[in-house]
C-alpha cells in the first residue's frame, strides 16, 4: 500500500508543472505569477465511488434527505484514500457558509440528520465487510437497542 507522500510523488511525476509555470498573460500590461504546486492527487469519480455515493444517496432518501452530487476544484485529504483505491466521498458533513473566512459557520439543524446519515453509511459499510479481523475494520458491534448498534474500537 502506498503512503500519501508516495501517491503525491506519483501524481507529480505525471503532471507537467512547466505548462502552468510558463503561462504568459495575453495582455502585455499584465503580469502573471504562479506560486504553489500540486499537493493532492485528484479525487476521481470511479465506479466504486459512484456505487458508494448511490448507497449514501439511498440511505439519505430513507432519512428524508436529498443528497446531491457535485464536484469542485478544491483539494481534499480524501484524495489520498481515493488514490489508494479506497472508495471515498467528500462533502458529507453539515451545511454551512463562509468557508475559510471569519464568518464561517455551520447550520446547527443539519447536525442531527447528517450524523444519522454518516452512522447509517458506516453501519452499511461495516455490514458489507467480511469478518476478517481488526486489521481490516477495527470496529465491532457490541450491542445496542431498538435496532441501533454501539461500536467500540478494538
Amino acid at each position: 500500500m502506498s503512503t500519501p507522500a508516495q501517491l503525491l510523488d506519483f501524481f507529480r511525476s505525471r503532471f507537467d508543472e512547466s505548462l502552468v509555470r510558463n503561462l504568459q498573460p495575453f495582455d502585455p500590461r499584465c503580469t502573471l505569477t504562479v506560486e504553489g504546486g500540486l499537493n493532492r492527487p485528484p479525487l476521481e469519480r470511479t465506479e466504486a465511488v459512484i456505487a458508494l455515493f448511490q448507497k449514501a444517496r439511498n440511505l439519505a432518501m430513507e432519512l428524508g434527505m436529498d443528497l446531491g452530487e457535485g464536484s469542485t476544484g478544491g483539494g481534499s485529504d480524501g484524495s489520498f484514500t481515493a488514490a489508494m483505491g479506497i472508495p471515498t466521498l467528500d462533502g458529507l458533513g453539515v451545511g454551512g457558509d463562509g468557508a475559510h473566512a471569519v464568518d464561517e459557520h455551520v447550520y446547527v439543524n443539519d447536525i442531527p440528520p447528517r450524523a444519522a446519515l454518516l452512522c447509517r453509511l458506516a453501519e452499511s459499510i461495516y455490514d458489507s465487510v467480511p469478518a476478517a479481523g481488526p486489521d481490516l475494520f477495527p470496529l465491532r458491534a457490541i450491542g445496542g437497542h431498538s435496532g441501533q448498534r454501539v461500536f467500540r474500537d478494538l
